[in-house]
């Protein structure tokens, strides 16, 4: 397994509730500088767990985010996008994505005492999946009881409601719970890598 590069750095802004936040990954310690304050020390050896899952909401189709735990109970989160203002997010897939797979990748190297987990809890899951699946039945056994619906303001919501439908099928499938090798971490939960730039002709 070939080392990642020495340092590697990520900015994310989760909210307006938040500050920035720089991550800064430094052989194997994982910096956490939030504006002033002084930087937050993480060995990868105080790692217990890292979680990989999908997070969309209604402004985030493409959010994905990483849950560190540490040892004594503490935790950390991370994510692909940053908050700019309402309902706007630029997309800092490159970043996060080679931070992510060099923190795993480290905190593999260092031996055992880590989880690689996927997706969110089983309990969670099953909730989710199942308020999912009621909401679209629901929503299917109202339009077969009141018919053709006209009203402009109706169709509209309709139409958000139906745009989102790939997006919880995509959840339920991405989150299920599970476990994954370090070696072989899962590309659904991360950010698809940027394309290569097609040279000009």
């Amino acid at each position: 397994m070939n080392p990642p590069p020495f340092a590697l750095e990520h900015r994310c802004r989760v909210s307006v509730l938040e500050k920035e936040v720089l991550w800064r990954l430094e052989g194997d310690v994982l910096v956490r500088i939030t504006g002033e304050l002084p930087p937050f020390r993480i060995p990868l050896a105080t790692v217990e767990s890292v979680r990989l899952f999908y997070a969309p909401t209604r402004f985030q189709a493409g959010r994905y985010g990483c849950h560190i735990g540490l040892r004594g109970g503490h935790s950390l989160g991370l994510q692909n996008e940053h908050f700019e203002g309402f309902a706007t997010f630029t997309d800092r897939s490159e970043s996060y994505r080679s931070l992510v797979l060099a923190l795993i990748r480290r905190r593999a190297a260092i031996g055992g005492g880590c989880r690689y987990l996927c997706g969110t809890s089983w309990g969670n899951w099953i909730v989710q999946t199942r308020i999912l699946c009621a909401g679209f039945l629901l929503l299917a056994m109202a339009l077969m009881a009141f018919g053709p619906i006209t009203s402009g303001m109706v169709l509209v919501k309709l139409g958000l409601i139906v745009a989102m439908v790939p997006v919880a099928v995509l959840w339920v499938l991405k989150n299920r719970p599970g476990t994954f090798d370090p070696s072989l971490i899962p590309d659904p939960l991360l950010p698809p890598p940027e394309a290569p730039a097609t040279p000009s002709s």
